[in-house]
């Protein structure tokens, strides 16, 4: 986990949060920024900090999301190729 904080109150203002099995592989669950603090590039950071510049550096990424594609792709995310298949969760 990954976490930004106000420097005057201490608030957290932001997190990325990821799974991973350690040797290769990780999954980026959550990026958020509060509104707040949202357009001074604090999710840039937070996400460089997530992928490139901590232990998983090397592993193969992967997310999902709804939004923010343009953010993800300045890291290297692209549609899956063909190694990757998808389970949808149920519906009802």
């Amino acid at each position: 986990m990954v976490g930004a904080y106000d420097e005057d109150s201490g608030a957290l203002v932001g997190f990325a949060r990821a799974v991973s099995d350690g040797v290769g592989f990780a999954y980026l669950a959550d990026v958020f920024v509060v509104p707040e603090h949202r357009g001074v590039g604090l999710g840039r950071r937070i996400v460089a900090t997530m992928i490139d510049d901590g232990p998983g550096a090397d592993f193969r990424w992967m997310l999902f999301t709804g939004d923010a594609h343009g953010l993800y792709r300045e890291f290297g995310f692209a549609e899956p190729d063909t190694t990757a298949m998808v389970r949808p969760a149920r519906q009802g």
